[in-house]
């Protein structure tokens, strides 16, 4: 029997290639050539590349430690919180790219042999708008709870006015003002009597990778005019 379009031979017989393949593309099974499992196969394993390197950033940005080390100023050291002369107060973790104001606020205490199981830290901070529309944080009171000798109750910004003299129309004309404010600056024990204290504040300053310390000082101050 021949086709009448071609003229050639009709057998009337389908090749098992042809069952195949018509089966395979009917049951959505994979034909030769078929890239997609291959392709599935490269998807899913840059989404576990992915999720593996973020992981592993995770970690390394958890890793950085901050010492932080306290003192009482005024006019000179008076008191430094520490169990020895190398023992920082608290050591926190810290996130690379956070402020330091973050890191103390948030109190994550590191795991560390400088501090007690049960070591912690509380702040609070003053938010100020600046005229720029930029914010800063001050720190305005903080306590700490790590071992007897590091460990300290809660110490507040304050100020009093005292000795104060009136003249006869009652305006203040002499006095004295004292007062107690929170100050910082970078460093470790090697800077723990420097009053160098930076131009910028803690929610400006940026944690970096790596361990670093911190100097938290309690000041006095007094003026008489």
């Amino acid at each position: 029997m021949k086709n009448k379009e071609t003229g050639r031979r009709v057998t009337g017989r389908i090749s098992n290639k042809m069952i195949t393949k018509n089966y395979k593309k009917k049951n959505g099974l994979k034909l030769k050539g078929d890239n997609t499992m291959k392709k599935n196969f490269k998807r899913v394993s840059a989404i576990i590349l992915a999720a593996a390197m973020s992981m592993s950033s995770s970690v390394i940005a958890s890793a950085a430690k901050m010492n932080i080390y306290v003192r009482d100023y005024d006019q000179k050291v008076t008191n430094i919180y520490q169990e020895t002369s190398t023992t920082p107060t608290i050591v926190l973790d810290t996130n690379p790219g956070e402020s330091i104001y973050e890191a103390i606020a948030k109190g994550k205490v590191a795991s560390d042999s400088n501090n007690a199981l049960t070591a912690s830290i509380s702040s609070n901070w003053n938010k100020v708008t600046n005229k720029d529309g930029s914010i800063d944080w001050y720190l305005i009171s903080m306590g700490i709870n790590n071992r007897a000798k590091t460990s300290f109750a809660t110490k507040t910004n304050d100020n009093n006015y005292s000795d104060l003299e009136y003249d006869d129309e009652g305006n203040i004309i002499h006095g004295v003002w004292s007062g107690h404010s929170w100050m910082w600056l970078e460093g470790g024990m090697e800077s723990i009597n420097s009053t160098a204290y930076p131009e910028y504040t803690m929610s400006d300053a940026v944690c970096p990778a790596s361990d670093f310390s911190i100097i938290l000082s309690y000041d006095h101050s007094e003026l008489k005019w």
